[in-house]
């Protein structure tokens, strides 16, 4: 029978994982580089997790003690100023993870944008796993070089670049991230956060985000827009 998180707001169900060999992101995740005697391990310790839509996994601020790698859905990264205004600061997809180990506290909240699906690696179980596996360890030195080089592109993106610029440079990372190709000569892509979400994450105003996903449809940089999905020319 599942359980049920209260930690952190969140409200999430748990249940022990299927056989780790069926998992869809099991290539891109930590996972991969484990044997059958680590991957026996994690299927007797480690939990899958259902996390409803709007709801938290993790909140800036609490404690950082388990990571999180995204099976299935999506999730929001935000962090919150003094004065109660948010910044979203990312997007996670399926074979991303979360909590890394890098300060004792989450550094930001992360919400499912949809029902999604998590599984569950308690800090001091992942860390018994990395001493026998230094790949585990080297995919967590990786993530962490990774998180720094989005915030450095991230702080260029908002200092430096156009309206027009942002928006393109967004919708190429989705396409890469989480699109899929269209007759060879497209990519549609799924995108599964609010308006409002881009905007924030792009520094700009939800009317100028509009502005500029028309223009850039206009000019034929997009080939089709809809609410929750772009399709842009190959």
């Amino acid at each position: 029978m599942g359980s049920t998180d209260h930690r952190a707001g969140s409200c999430v169900a748990e249940k022990r994982p299927a056989s780790c060999d069926l998992c869809a992101v099991r290539e891109r995740s930590i996972c991969a580089d484990l044997g059958p005697r680590e991957l026996a391990q994690i299927e007797k310790t480690m939990a899958r997790r259902t996390v409803a839509k709007g709801r938290a996994i993790m909140e800036e601020g609490a404690p950082n003690d388990s990571l999180y790698v995204v099976v299935q859905g999506s999730f929001r990264l935000t962090k919150h100023l003094e004065d109660g205004r948010r910044q979203v600061t990312g997007f996670l997809f399926p074979g991303d993870f979360m909590g890394v180990r890098a300060t004792p506290a989450s550094a930001y909240t992360a919400e499912a944008l949809e029902d999604s699906h998590v599984c569950h690696f308690p800090h001091k179980f992942l860390d018994a796993i990395a001493a026998d596996c230094p790949g585990v360890k080297d995919r967590l030195i990786a993530r962490g070089q990774t998180e720094y080089h989005k915030a450095q592109d991230h702080i260029v993106l908002l200092g430096k670049k156009t309206a027009e610029e942002r928006v393109e440079n967004f919708l190429q990372l989705m396409a890469r991230s989480i699109g899929r190709d269209v007759d060879g000569d497209a990519t549609e892509t799924p995108l599964p956060m609010p308006r409002q979400d881009i905007a924030d994450y792009l520094g700009l105003r939800l009317e100028t985000l509009s502005r500029t996903l028309a223009a850039l449809k206009k000019k034929g940089a997009i080939r089709d827009l809809a609410r929750h999905h772009v399709t842009l020319p190959g």
